[in-house]
């Protein structure tokens, strides 16, 4: 009886609570451009934050980016980074090249590795370059300013991770309680 109880429970569980996602911590954001000159952010971004990141090339002169962070807009992904350029003068760069590298993604303590990424200017368009991701970190090279200012100057990571042990056990552990209670 405590067995069915128990089985009952964790299946309950299972069902109705979405899947585990460990939000992470720090990542590491740095955006290289060129163009007539060369110019980007470097930041350690609290994932879940906002905050205004200063150019790497022109520092204190007003040059900046505004960051943030959190669950994402588009439900097909878990969790998305924005960054809006508006500050930045960025239509200087029109015609040059953008690179980014997001980095520690992963939430400390787990093992939760990148499943899907998608790189969107401001109107969800896909911006041109090559993205590509391992464990815990997203690169773009080659990717063009252009798409960018036309997009509203707005740069939109979004990124899927694979589910949690622990959630996928009890998903498991669920589904055992189904098949003995069927037999």
């Amino acid at each position: 009886m405590k067995f069915r109880a128990l089985m009952a429970v964790a299946l309950s569980v299972a069902l109705i609570s979405p899947m585990a996602f460990a939000e992470p911590d720090i990542i590491d954001v740095t955006v290289d451009l060129s163009g007539p000159f060369v110019d980007g952010i470097a930041t350690s971004h609290q994932f879940g934050s906002f905050e205004t990141a200063d150019s790497t090339g022109f520092p204190g002169q007003g040059f900046n980016a505004d960051v943030s962070s959190g669950p994402s807009s588009d439900p097909a992904f878990d969790h998305e980074l924005l960054i809006d350029w508006a500050n930045f003068g960025f239509t200087d760069f029109a015609g040059g090249g953008i690179d980014f590298a997001l980095e520690g993604i992963k939430a400390p303590g787990t093992n939760q590795p990148i499943d899907a990424v998608q790189v969107v200017d401001g109107f969800g368009n896909a911006i041109s370059g090559s993205v590509t991701f391992d464990d815990g970190n997203i690169f773009l090279s080659g990717g063009s300013p252009d798409d960018i200012i036309a997009g509203g100057q707005l740069l939109t990571i979004q990124w899927t991770q694979v589910p949690e042990p622990a959630t996928l056990s009890l998903l498991a552990f669920g589904g055992l309680a189904l098949a003995r209670r069927r037999r």
